[in-house]
């Protein structure tokens, strides 16, 4: 049995810290805040397998690069960068551009999937657990799309995110 502080409540140090002392260990949680307005709070707790395109893809919905570069500059947005002349962030964004390309977008979506597959599975797991209300709603998603096309793209990557 071992003392182990984890920092950050979000799902991910939430999982962590609940198997841990479930293996017997005694765990601090350290937060910023109370739990509740956290990144995985922003991201609605969504695991969506369906959804598993990198962002900067040009596989993703028409002008989505645009629209992550625009949202990067919007403080209300699911993709907010705090501007600043840092070397670092500018290297970020240069290495963000770089890889909307198909070869990157082949080579990172079925890990990308798969990943979310298993989330999806270890997160059902802990709904499952008996006195532990995690959340979890199976409620499918409701999309809506300008065009016919749009629709049909989206399909195939559902059909490409069953397996």
């Amino acid at each position: 049995m071992a003392d182990i502080v984890i920092i950050g409540g979000g799902i991910i140090g939430l999982s962590a810290a609940y198997f841990l002392h479930h293996d017997g260990h005694r765990i601090t949680l350290l937060d910023k805040g109370d739990i509740t307005g956290n990144c995985s709070y922003g991201n609605a707790g969504m695991i969506v397998p369906s959804h598993f395109v990198p962002l900067a893809s040009p596989l993703a919905a028409p002008g989505m690069v645009a629209k992550g570069i625009r949202w990067m500059f919007d403080s209300r947005s699911p993709f907010y960068v705090r501007p600043s002349l840092s070397r670092a962030l500018i290297s970020w964004g240069w290495q963000f551009m770089r890889h909307a390309n198909a070869r990157h977008v082949q080579a990172s979506a079925l890990p990308l999937r798969d990943l979310s597959l298993l989330s999806r599975q270890l997160y059902t797991g802990l709904a499952a657990q008996p006195g532990l209300d995690v959340g979890l709603r199976d409620r499918g998603i409701l999309a809506f799309y300008k065009t016919e096309k749009a629709a049909e793209d989206e399909a195939e990557l559902v059909k490409a995110a069953a397996g």
